[in-house]
This record gives structure tokens, sequence and C-alpha cells, in this order.
């Protein structure tokens, strides 16, 4: 019998630990790699689920400090916002902003995606959750 894909089924055959673990990471095969990574290297195999908040939390926080001030940007913007307009309102919170630098690393750790949208590329988060995980991390009035 193939896996339930829909995400409301029991997959026969998994692990009550397996199935939690496909449930916080919302089916999607990137966190579920990194929960169940977590979840072995912390040695708690048979405990409850590792959380995707923190999992991501602690994610976002160890990126530089220019790489996560695009990626605030991008969050806050709600909706895929152009590369440039992106770039620059990221410099504009501080520091020069090195944005081939700082997007490489966004991308690379599975953060942010990048897509082609006429003739601009947008960004935007990964997951949704990310997007979430990055506005809760944020002081209140910084998300305007």
């Amino acid at each position: 019998m193939p896996p339930d894909r829909r995400g409301g089924g029991a997959v026969p055959g998994r692990s009550r630990r397996e199935r939690d673990i496909a449930a916080e990471g919302h089916h999607s095969p990137l966190f579920i790699t990194e929960l169940s990574r977590l979840a072995a290297e912390s040695g708690d195999l048979g405990g409850a689920a590792p959380d995707l908040s923190a999992l991501l939390a602690g994610r976002i926080e160890r990126l530089p400090a220019p790489a996560r001030r695009l990626l605030e940007v991008v969050a806050v913007a709600g909706q895929p916002i152009a590369r440039r307009t992106a770039a620059r309102a990221a410099a504009a919170e501080g520091e020069a902003l090195d944005e081939p630098e700082a997007l490489s690393r966004l991308v690379a750790a599975q953060v942010v995606r990048v897509r082609e949208a006429h003739d601009r590329e947008e960004l935007l988060p990964y997951h949704d959750r990310v997007g979430e995980a990055v506005l809760a991390a944020l002081p209140r009035g910084s998300k305007r």
C-alpha cells in the first residue's frame, strides 16, 4: 500500500514516533529530515517529536546578521518580494549588505526560495513555517 500523501491517515509499518515527526514537519521532506536528524543527534528517539518552531528559530538565529536581515524583510513582506526591493530594504537597516552572499546563505539553509516572475526574480520563504518562525522572533513594532 503506498503512503498516504494527504497527511491524514496512518501509514502501515510506521511507528507513532515517525508519524509524529511527519505531522510536526507538515509532511515536508525537508522538515521531516531535519526533525529526524535533530532527534537522532539528541539521542531522544523515543520521546515526543522535536519542535519544528524551535528547530527553525535555532537555524535562523545562527545566520549571519546580513542574511538574517534579508530573511526578515522577505518574511515581513508576506508575499513574494522583488529581489532588488528586498536587498534595498535589508541594506537600509544598517550596515552594508553583500546581497549575493546573504542570499546564497539563505538558499543553502533552505529558508528562502528564488523564483522567476515576469522579468524579475522574487524571494519568498521556503515554507510558511519559516516565515512564521521569522515573524515570531521579531521584536514588536519591527513587523512594518
